[in-house]
């Protein structure tokens, strides 16, 4: 059986399959910024601080902005806090 995600599919994490190269950016047109991203989204310890973290920050700004001015964690936009930093979900930060 193969497992390949279909060109148009992505991971939940956005990232796409790896044997299809027309997936991803060209090196010679592409900002450092989208490649830093494409290998951090793909380690374990980023996703883990991620999930560690989304319930917590979603509280704290449905608390500080209420809930209809605070992106749910499931949005590409959402960005969680740890240790002061910025640690984006499925989206750039």
């Amino acid at each position: 059986m193969d497992n390949a995600l279909a060109p148009h599919q992505q991971s939940p994490w956005g990232v796409p399959d790896w044997r299809n190269a027309s997936a991803y950016p060209t090196a010679d047109t592409t900002p450092e910024r989208i490649w830093r991203w494409e290998f951090l989204r793909r380690r374990e310890d980023y996703r883990n601080d991620w999930h560690a973290c989304k319930h917590e920050t979603y509280e704290y700004f449905k608390e500080l902005n209420g809930p209809e001015k605070t992106l749910l964690p499931d949005d590409p936009r959402f960005v969680v806090e740890r240790n002061g930093f910025a640690v984006g979900s499925v989206g750039i930060a």
